[in-house]
């Protein structure tokens, strides 16, 4: 670290009244709250944490924890290194749908690029720009305000290129991958010139592999770390700047209930986490905010078991638990029964949920709640391994059904 973090000034105030919880943070209710000075920088950095009076105590430890290290790596995420999702921070009330698998005729329609609005029912929004061939099993992610969709599978072979769809006729672009890769997963980061880019992970090229690249929407994409495992049909979710998951999946052949966190704070290193109750693929995973806590929790959901056998069973971690709690993963509501095993999972637009695509249905599992909601909007083309992202309402035009 430089000089200036040595003048790096925290004051923590702690406000604890008999008040009502989950107010306005600046009200006299229970919440943490810190503000941090840096040398040579006269603004003010704030944060505020805000927990039940029945957790207070409980959760206090921790919180103290999870707020010294938010500050002590403040500028080490922001301006040394700054490998951190810049959307995943962002909540948009629409989702984009594209690619994916539909199968015989229909396939075609597997190119419509959906947009969804998850707030309003009432209204139907229009498509974005279609992909420029069927395929199935991509990654993709907003990348500067522009959904970018990379690599996929048509049944036949695997793609190496990039697109991006916007809405505004501008699809094809000159971006690929380094390789060759479906069936892999990515997240949105963001560089030290605040360019968001796609980690891009694992996957299958003529065989499954264990390289991951940084892919970007304006210059070449680069070799990123090589992991220390093979990995492909797997997931893979943000919960903090510091701490990616991997999750289950085929690894080194065989179906696994394995998780690595990495962190890309530190080069992407690697420490392996709790493992899935039972091995998955062919799954998703999203992330939703615990309102009690405010930390993000994990739900993976569907796919297919290690008996190679269809399954609606639902998982949640909690990667910041009690300290007087196990951190492992715990069963959650399972999914619907529908035509569809196979979900597609994105935050909620209030991020106190997961929404989930399961053919032309789409669902919600809400913090706390015992059973999956399935909501009243649909998809027009029902389809398998999707991409699905949240994206900006300016993206596109919604009007009253």
């Amino acid at each position: 670290m430089d000089s200036s973090f040595t003048k790096l000034f925290i004051t923590f105030v702690i406000f604890v009244t008999s008040g009502e919880s989950y107010k306005i943070i600046h009200e006299n209710n229970n919440s943490i709250q810190y503000h941090a000075s840096y040398s040579g920088n006269e603004n003010m950095d704030s944060y505020n944490e805000r927990i039940s009076p029945e957790v207070f105590n409980q959760k206090m430890p921790l919180l103290l924890l999870k707020l010294i290290v938010d500050i002590i790596t403040y500028k080490e995420t922001k301006v040394i290194d700054s490998n951190i999702s810049k959307e995943s921070a962002k909540a948009y009330d629409r989702i984009l749908v594209t690619t994916g698998y539909i199968g015989d005729e229909g396939q075609e329609n597997g190119r419509t690029s959906e947009v969804i609005d998850m707030v309003n029912p009432n209204i139907t929004c229009n498509n974005l720009e279609s992909a420029p061939n069927g395929r199935w099993a991509s990654v993709g992610g907003l990348v500067n305000r522009r959904p970018l969709i990379c690599g996929g599978f048509n049944g036949t072979h695997s793609f190496k290129d990039c697109f991006s769809v916007q809405g505004n006729g501008i699809n094809h672009q000159n971006i690929s991958m380094t390789q060759t890769r479906s069936f892999a997963t990515s997240v949105v980061l963001t560089d030290q010139e605040f360019n968001d880019y796609l980690w891009v992970v694992g996957g299958y090229e003529t065989k499954d592999v264990n390289t991951t690249e940084f892919v970007y929407d304006n210059k070449k994409a680069v070799a990123g770390p090589t992991l220390p495992f093979i990995v492909a049909h797997h997931c893979m979710v943000q919960v903090s700047d510091n701490a990616i998951y991997i999750i289950g999946g085929k690894v080194d052949g065989e179906i696994s209930n394995q998780v690595w966190i990495a962190d890309p704070t530190n080069n992407f290193e690697m420490k392996k986490g709790p493992p899935l109750q039972e091995g998955r693929y062919f799954f998703s995973c999203a992330v939703f905010q615990d309102p009690d806590s405010l930390f993000n929790k994990i739900v993976v959901a569907g796919g297919y078991n290690q008996s190679r056998v269809d399954t609606n069973s639902v998982e949640i971690l909690d990667p910041f638990p009690d300290p007087t709690i196990s951190n492992k993963w715990e069963y959650g509501p399972s999914l619907p029964t529908t035509d569809s095993n196979i979900v597609a999972m994105v935050t909620s637009p209030d991020q106190k949920g997961v929404i989930g695509s399961m053919g032309n249905i789409l669902v919600e599992l809400r913090s706390g709640a015992t059973n999956w909601k399935i909501l009243s909007q649909r998809l027009k083309y029902g389809r398998k391994m999707p991409v699905i992202v949240a994206i900006p309402n300016d993206l596109t035009s919604c009007g009253e059904t």
